[in-house]
C-alpha cells in the first residue's frame, strides 16, 4: 500500500484508537470535553508522525497468502504473536480453531470452443471448496444467465451444459459493497443451482466493477443431496468476451480444467494480545481483523488493513501511557475467508 493513497486507512486507525478510549480512559480531573479533545489531539498526532500500521502490515505481507490450513497461515499466526509481544501487549496468546483445508492445486485452464470464433484462451479460477474437474477437463456447451430466476426458467436446457453466471455488480449503486452482495450469491451458491439444473460444471463473472483480465476467487459451498460439479471464475473482460461468442454461436463450447481438492480440516490459531484495564478488567472492548487470505494474494486490504489497523490501536494506547478503564483486546482472526470458523469457535 503507498503512503500517498493510505490517508482514509491511516485516519481509520486514529478513529479506532480514540473511539477503544474515550470513554474509558481515567485522565485526572478534567471535563468529557477536555479528555476526548486530549485523547484524540495526543493518537492523532504520533499515529500519523510514525505510521506504525504499515510497519505492521509489511510483517504480515511478507508471510505471503495466507489461506487457512497452509505454511504461510501458521507462519503469520507466529509472526504476529511475536510483533504484539515486542510491542508490549499483555496477554499474547494463541487460541486454537479447527479451519478447513482446501487447495487450488495446479494447471488450471480455460477455453472458449467456437467453429465462428476459434479457440480462444480463458483464464481461470477454481473457486473456493469447489471440486477439480476430471484429469481431462470438462467441455460442454453453454448456457448463459444472469439471475438464478433466469435459470429456473430453462427448464431442461441447462442439463449436461456448462451454466454461465454473468450477472454484474451494479455500477449505479452508490455503496460498491451493496452492489458486491448483490451478485455475489452467483459464486457461493452457482454450483448448486446449475447441479440442480442438471449443468455438468459452473462458469462465474468475477465479482468486480472494473472491466479487466484478472479473474477473482472467492468461497463456495455445497448442498447435500445435490450433485457436486466444479466451479470457476472468470474475468469481467472474460465474461464480455464468453458472452459476445455465445451470442454469434449459441452452440459454442466451454473447457476448462481444475485439480482443486478439500483435505482434512486441521487446527490453526486466532492471535490476541491486550492492554489490560484498571478498573474494570472483566470488562473487553475488542479489536479486530482477519489474519488469512486467499491464496492468490497476500491481502494488503483484506484484511491486512484491518489486523494492522487493530495493533496499531493498542500499540498508540500503550505507547502514550493511556490507562484505560477497561480490557482493549486486539484479535486477529483466523479463516473469515473460506468458512468463518475463527470468529465462530
Amino acid at each position: 500500500m503507498r503512503r500517498s493513497t493510505g490517508s482514509r486507512w491511516v485516519a481509520w486507525v486514529m478513529v479506532s484508537a480514540a473511539a477503544a478510549v474515550l470513554c474509558v480512559v481515567s485522565l485526572g480531573g478534567q471535563s468529557d470535553e477536555g479528555r476526548y479533545d486530549q485523547v484524540v489531539a495526543s493518537i492523532s498526532k504520533k499515529g500519523l508522525r510514525e505510521l506504525g500500521a504499515y510497519a505492521t502490515l509489511a510483517k504480515l505481507l511478507a508471510e505471503g497468502p495466507r489461506l487457512t490450513g497452509s505454511p504461510q497461515a501458521d507462519a503469520a499466526v507466529a509472526a504476529m504473536a511475536v510483533h504484539m509481544r515486542a510491542l508490549g501487549f499483555e496477554n499474547v496468546r494463541l487460541e486454537p480453531t479447527t479451519v478447513g483445508h482446501w487447495i487450488r492445486g495446479e494447471g488450471e485452464e480455460g477455453q472458449i470452443v467456437s467453429p465462428l470464433a476459434g479457440t480462444i484462451p480463458v483464464k481461470v479460477r477454481a473457486i473456493g471448496n469447489s471440486i477439480a474437474t476430471p484429469s481431462q477437463g470438462i467441455t460442454a456447451g453453454v448456457v448463459e444467465v444472469r439471475t438464478f430466476q433466469e435459470l429456473e426458467t430453462l427448464g431442461d436446457k441447462a442439463r449436461g451444459r456448462i451454466v454461465f453466471f454473468n450477472g454484474a455488480m451494479d455500477p449505479t449503486l452508490i455503496d460498491a459493497f451493496q452492489a458486491y452482495g448483490g451478485a455475489a450469491r452467483q459464486r457461493s451458491g452457482g454450483a448448486v443451482a446449475a447441479a440442480k439444473a442438471g449443468g455438468v460444471a459452473a462458469v462465474v463473472r468475477s465479482l468486480t466493477l472494473g472491466i479487466d483480465d484478472d479473474p477473482h476467487t472467492g468461497t463456495m459451498s455445497y448442498d447435500e443431496g445435490t450433485p457436486k460439479i466444479p466451479a470457476v471464475t472468470i474475468s469481467t473482460a472474460a465474461a464480455e468476451r464468453l458472452s459476445e461468442v455465445l451470442r454469434r454461436d449459441p452452440e459454442a463450447k466451454f473447457r476448462f480444467r481444475t485439480s482443486s481438492r478439500t483435505l482434512a480440516p486441521v487446527t490453526s490459531h486466532n492471535v490476541m494480545g491486550e492492554i489490560r484495564g484498571v478498573k474494570k478488567p472483566e470488562e473487553v472492548i475488542l479489536l479486530g481483523g482477519h489474519i488469512d487470505s486467499w491464496d492468490l494474494s497476500p491481502g494488503a486490504h483484506d484484511d491486512g488493513a484491518g489486523c494492522a489497523q487493530s495493533i496499531e490501536a493498542l500499540r498508540l494506547i500503550k505507547d502514550l501511557g493511556l490507562k484505560p478503564k477497561r480490557t482493549i483486546r486486539a484479535v486477529l482472526f483466523m479463516d473469515e475467508e473460506n468458512g468463518g470458523s475463527g470468529g465462530r469457535d
